[in-house]
């Protein structure tokens, strides 16, 4: 350090107030923290401030103002502005109150300075003073601390008394002295004398000497042949307390035979000196106040057939009476709990009238019933069994009665690969109704048969026939009304699974054709029938031809409404409706509604000009009119004649 931070100079400590807080025993046992705070300011000889910066300062504590060994010490980096520090003692060296059992004097040391001196002495804060008088101990007044006003000397006891300090002595006469002789070896111990000492003699090889057992204090009996026996003096020791008393009365007197004398409870503050918690409770003491708790967890055990623990509540006013309830307000508590680890049943619940057994929630992600079972299979392993004999009786029912309620009344959720849902008829006869993990849903006949299938994976509704039966039907019997809407396309399939009819979003009607060449075909092309090839079609290329057919639908990406035999022809050739077609104005400009046929360039329409030719070659109206010497695609309503 520089001549400016030697600190053998003046140094200016301040103590805040309430800088040392006494340690005491406060009420509810709040802990005294182990830090203490302290400012102060250090200069250089001339009085004027150290500089800005970090500084290493030890700090010590000692019970004499000069000289001695540190009680404590620690070393702290202290910040300093303008020559003003604070910090916390025992930030790194806890503080114990011990250390203030006396006057305590603190000394400071900055890097590898000597000790400053002269040390400080540190002084008590107001409400020190009132420690050597407490107010509480653990929390209890005065008057809580009981009545005591003597202390009588017990058997196996001396001393006592109603004054002063108050000392009790093991009474030696009638309490053995720890054992504190040995024998050497060959010889055993005769005698244990009062003071702890033992008296020898040598092994015999007799088996012992013993003429006689004595019954000494406690005891009764002995004998010197024969069966000896000994036996408990009950006008010593006392007898197994066999009864209690009525709520209200407490143990007055307990007799010789275990039988208890009882009288009402006061104000007097009793005789009780000990309560010891029973089965099924905690706690108990033998000194100030006693607290007796349900053990947690809280277990019975029973043979009885009757149960373990039975609830009756015999309310009849409004509301609810409960004959067992259970709450947990943690977030993975269990209001009831039940189990059954053989064939019994963990919770039961049964009622006349009322409900047999109810569980509220009011947390989102709770349950208000939450059933397990890890043992068996198929029908008998179920987590929940629910049964109805009722002629009309419902063996299940949920109902979300919140009329603003938006999610299900029910919720079903399988981790396996099962099934999420099965329904059987009665005793678990055939299968009736399955809802599988993927959300497919099955429906089968009496038969057994599957009838209906929900397939979510795009299969979407599946309907089996049974016995030359009907697939789907639908009917609707309003005015107006419809058998069935049907969104999207429709396809139709036979029994080989060909494509019959599709019902597109486009619009024209056309069918399926083999084409004679169809590579040389286009969509938009008109076609003739092929007379050289039975059932095909082939590209138009005479004009005014009466074996015109259709145009091949698609061009400009327009489908068709309705396809007859999709995919199972070379083409599908629009016959009828609207579809764009390749048209030829070279000679002709085309208008609206004029009539169009075959033309000499292949696979396209041209104006039927000569009407006396047009008679059965007529394609169709054009929608969209052409000027003269163009050519291309236009919308054609296709109306063969």
């Amino acid at each position: 350090m520089g001549t400016k931070k030697r600190c053998k100079g003046k140094i200016l400590v301040q103590l805040l107030a309430g800088l040392f807080c006494c340690l005491l025993l406060v009420q509810q046992a709040s802990a005294v923290p182990d830090r203490l705070n302290f400012q102060g300011a250090l200069t250089s000889a001339d009085g004027s401030p150290l500089d800005d910066g970090t500084y290493s300062i030890t700090f010590s504590l000692y019970d004499a103002p000069s000289g001695g060994t540190p009680l404590w010490t620690e070393e702290q980096s202290v910040s300093l502005v303008k020559g003003i520090f604070s910090v916390e003692l025992g930030a790194v060296n806890s503080v114990v109150p011990d250390l203030f059992s006396g006057d305590s004097y603190l000394g400071m040391a900055v890097g590898s300075d000597e000790e400053m001196t002269p040390r400080r002495r540190l002084l008590s804060v107001g409400y020190a003073f009132k420690a050597d008088d407490a107010d509480t101990l653990d929390g209890l007044d005065s008057t809580q601390l009981g009545d005591i006003t003597e202390v009588v000397s017990g058997t196996g006891r001396m001393g006592g008394g109603e004054t002063g300090s108050v000392e009790l002595e093991a009474d030696t006469d009638i309490l053995q002295r720890r054992v504190s002789g040995t024998c050497a070896a060959g010889s055993s111990i005769r005698m244990i004398n009062n003071n702890g000492t033992v008296e020898c003699e040598p092994d015999a090889d007799s088996g012992g000497d013993i003429k006689g057992v004595v019954a000494g204090t406690g005891l009764t009996g002995g004998g010197d042949e024969g069966a000896v026996t000994l036996a408990a003096n009950t006008t010593y020791l006392q007898r197994r307390v066999a009864n209690g008393c009525t709520p209200g009365n407490s143990i007055r007197v307990v007799n010789i035979d275990g039988t208890v004398t009882c009288e009402a409870d006061n104000d007097s503050g009793g005789t009780v000196q000990t309560v010891v918690a029973g089965a099924g409770l905690s706690g108990g003491g033998s000194g100030a106040s006693v607290t007796v708790n349900a053990a947690v967890p809280f277990i019975l055990t029973s043979a009885d057939p009757g149960g373990v623990l039975r609830g009756n509540n015999t309310y009849e006013g409004t509301g609810s009476g409960y004959g067992l309830f259970g709450s947990a307000s943690g977030d993975m508590g269990s209001g009831v709990y039940g189990y059954a680890g053989g064939a019994g049943v963990g919770v039961y619940g049964s009622s006349t009238e009322g409900i047999g057994v109810q569980g509220t929630t009011g947390q989102s992600y709770a349950h208000a019933g939450y059933f397990s079972s890890n043992v068996g299979v198929g029908l008998w392993g179920a987590s929940v069994y629910a049964y109805s004999n009722s002629l009309s009786g419902i063996a299940v029912w949920a109902h979300n009665a919140d009329p603003a309620g938006t999610d299900a009344a029910v919720v079903i959720s399988h981790d396996g690969t099962g099934p999420l849902l099965k329904g059987f008829g009665g005793d678990g006869g055939n299968e009736e109704i399955r809802i599988d993990n993927n959300g497919s849903v099955h429906i089968y006949n009496e038969a057994g048969a599957e009838s209906i299938r929900l397939n979510p994976d795009g299969g979407g509704y599946f309907a089996v026939d049974a016995a030359n039966g009907t697939g789907i039907y639908a009917q609707c019997t309003s005015t107006g009304g419809w058998a069935g809407v049907f969104r999207g396309k429709v396809k139709i399939l036979n029994n080989s699974g060909e494509t019959v009819v599709e019902l597109g979003e486009g619009l024209d009607y056309a069918e399926g054709f083999d084409i004679t060449d169809p590579h040389a075909v286009e969509p938009g092309s008109v076609m003739v029938i092929d007379p050289d090839n039975s059932g095909h079609l082939s590209l138009s290329h005479e004009p005014y031809d009466k074996k015109v057919a259709g145009i091949i639908a698609g061009a400009n990406s327009l489908d068709s409404g309705v396809r007859l035999g999709a995919g199972q022809f070379d083409h599908d050739v629009a016959l009828a409706g609207r579809v764009y077609c390749n048209v030829d104005a070279g000679e002709h400009a085309i208008e609206i509604g004029d009539m169009l046929t075959t033309s000499s360039l292949p696979g396209y329409a041209m104006p039927a000009s000569d009407l006396s030719r047009a008679q059965g070659a007529v394609l169709g109206k054009a929608m969209q009119r052409m000027e003269q010497g163009s050519k291309g695609k236009i919308l054609v309503l296709v109306t063969l004649q």
